[in-house]
């Protein structure tokens, strides 16, 4: 298992790249999944919220989401949210906080949807430049 990791993760083996962002990866199989979840269009729809999702094993774990009671109260609104993670990126918003920068222009958003949204509207696969 040592001389496996050590084969797949730090040897001078080429790296794949991938054709639309530039990104590399150290096989077929990690720039695959990239492509998939990266870019190319969610398959899988929640029924409750109609958020979409690129795995069915994210949307399984997404409909726990609907499940659980809300804990997570915004201190600012009266919003509240099942993921802490949510809560602090909506909390982002109140403060005037934009952590999520878009790594092909100078843009910045408070959470991650909000940025992943905006890449794919304003830079298409097709205008995607690798810098």
């Amino acid at each position: 298992m040592y001389r496996r990791h050590n084969t797949l993760n730090h040897s001078n083996r080429p790296r794949v790249l991938c054709q639309i962002c530039g990104q590399e990866f150290r096989s077929q199989g990690e720039l695959k999944n990239h492509t998939n979840v990266r870019h190319e269009d969610p398959q899988f729809k929640c029924t409750l919220c109609d958020r979409m999702f690129h795995k069915r094993v994210t949307l399984s774990h997404h409909m726990k989401v609907h499940a659980d009671e809300r804990k997570h109260l915004c201190s600012y609104c009266p919003k509240a949210f099942f993921v802490k993670k949510q809560l602090k990126e909506h909390l982002n918003t109140h403060l005037g906080l934009r952590p999520f920068s878009c790594p092909h222009c100078p843009d910045t958003f408070a959470g991650n949807g909000a940025r992943y949204n905006h890449i794919k509207l304003r830079h298409k696969p097709h205008t995607i430049t690798s810098s």
